[in-house]
């Protein structure tokens, strides 16, 4: 467990209080590099190639923040909307001198939505969530990735009916860091949002967490444990850690 024997007990005090947990998808529950890396270099060779400027590889790595090793914590690959992802590479296609209609075009060509890496879970995220249900919790999904994209992978992983309500980047309303993705699901719920647990691996996970109200749990790697993990209530490696007896 992260940090020891202290972040054991803030963990146990933590869950004391809980009576609902929602939790980020990429990065928290499953590996975000692996899944998200291939993805994000396919589709920027497809709207380079398309454009016929190689240069615009390279611009829209930095831009979006996507490295072969891994994207950049907190970059918008990372944590946007894949509206919002769009919107910044017609922005650097229009910047290079393209016509706005040929920019949306070229990038619309490039058929974004495949080239998914291998979806990893991080941890025993079967059993933990099905022993979290059977402990009394109500569980969320609060996710930046599509809701078509989120059900098939929550179907992959088999854990589709742990899951009791979902809050995804292309619905209607409000996405993260909107504090209403959770105080909705608390009160869908009929529950406090100070009850309400947030489980994520970002900034802006613990963003939404803190515009809220509601406590949060940072999912770190432990040999990289960002700065701001330092304002979260908990620090885990895995959502296996939750189950505390």
């Amino acid at each position: 467990m992260a940090g020891g024997s202290d972040a054991d007990q803030r963990v146990v005090e933590l869950m004391g209080s809980v009576r609902g947990i929602a939790f980020d998808k990429d990065g928290t529950l499953v590996d975000l590099d692996a899944r998200w890396v291939p993805f994000f270099l396919e589709s920027i060779d497809r709207v380079a190639l398309g454009s016929g400027d190689p240069t615009l590889v390279a611009r829209l790595r930095s831009i979006l923040g996507v490295d072969e090793d891994g994207l950049v914590p907190d970059g918008p690959a990372a944590v946007e909307t894949l509206d919002h992802i769009i919107d910044r590479m017609i922005g650097e296609l229009i910047a290079g001198g393209h016509e706005r209609d040929r920019a949306a075009e070229l990038v619309a060509a490039a058929d974004l939505g495949t080239g998914y890496g291998p979806l990893r879970p991080l941890g025993p995220v079967v059993s933990a969530l099905g022993e979290l249900r059977t402990r009394g919790h109500t569980l969320a999904i609060a996710t930046s990735d599509g809701r078509g994209n989120t059900i098939d992978e929550l179907a992959a992983l088999g854990v589709t009916e742990l899951i009791d309500t979902m809050r995804c980047g292309d619905d209607d309303g409000a996405v993260k860091p909107d504090p209403v993705v959770l105080v909705s699901i608390a009160a869908e719920w009929g529950i406090d949002v100070v009850s309400l647990l947030f489980v994520g691996d970002s900034r802006q996970d613990l963003a939404t967490a803190r515009a809220a109200g509601a406590p949060f749990a940072a999912r770190c790697d432990p040999e990289r444990v960002p700065s701001w993990a330092v304002h979260a209530d908990a620090v885990i490696v895995d959502i296996g850690e939750l189950v505390v007896s």
